[in-house]
């Protein structure tokens, strides 16, 4: 059996197996902001899995992984297994491009998302955004697979001649090197 985890308070403990689940929207957002700490939790070698569906009803999130000096990035696998997080609302105002990655996820590398559907999701940022992940660092070693997103709106607008509005998708906003 799996040992799954319903809260948490920023505190994610070493399961059997390396894995850990959420079935609520708060600790959902405690995982992400154990990711998103200076020196944050990378959780390598981690699956976080949902155990249920996830409505995040339309409150700001903060995406998971950034792009900037001090930011956190998840290094592990996440599982969807096949829920849905519904009603995700990113804005991110920033037209610093290192600190423009825009969607559930910001800057992804070496990681796999699987499994995931997300419903209505309203998405705003001014470079790197797309639902799923803003920006992806290394294809191959960023994996987005068996991912779907229904209901989305998706903005990129011009920030400034460095966040000008571009590199903008339904799944992911820009993947390098592949």
């Amino acid at each position: 059996q799996k040992a799954y985890i319903y809260e948490t308070d920023n505190f994610v403990p070493t399961l059997d197996n390396n894995v850990v689940a959420f079935a609520t929207a708060e600790s959902l957002r405690g995982f992400a902001e154990c990711v998103n700490t200076t020196n944050g939790a990378s959780f390598l070698n981690y699956t976080i899995e949902l155990a249920a569906d996830i409505d995040l009803n339309n409150a700001l999130w903060t995406p998971i992984g950034g792009t900037g000096s001090g930011s956190g990035q998840f290094r592990g696998t996440f599982d969807g297994k096949n829920h849905t997080i519904k009603n995700l609302k990113v804005v991110n105002n920033s037209v610093n491009i290192n600190n423009s990655a825009t969607g559930l996820f910001g800057w992804i590398n070496t990681i796999t998302i699987k499994n995931l559907k997300i419903d209505g999701a309203n998405i705003t940022g001014h470079q790197y955004t797309g639902v799923i992940a803003g920006y992806m660092e290394s294809i191959p070693t960023c994996v987005i697979e068996n991912c779907h997103v229904n209901n989305a709106v998706v903005r990129c607008t011009y920030g400034n001649s460095g966040a000008d509005g571009d590199k903008c998708g339904g799944i992911a906003g820009f993947g390098l090197n592949g």
